[in-house]
């Protein structure tokens, strides 16, 4: 193998579909997090250690930042 992308791979996801990233179990516990930040000393942020840039939450960021 070369380490080129072979034919039989795609490049492109194509679908008509709205894809949701962000479901409402994670939105109500964004809002849970801001209600009850001023209760907390020490935020403790655990990421995904295979993808830790990519698995960054930038609402989460923001709402560290107010803190």
């Amino acid at each position: 193998m070369s380490g080129s992308v072979g034919e039989g791979f795609r490049t492109v996801y194509q679908t008509t579909k709205r894809l949701n990233w962000f479901p409402g179990h994670m939105a109500k516990g964004l809002k849970q997090i801001k209600d009850n930040l001023n209760q907390v000393n020490l935020v403790v942020e655990v990421r995904d250690a295979r993808v830790p840039f990519s698995s960054i939450n930038a609402e989460f960021e923001k709402i560290n930042q107010e803190m």
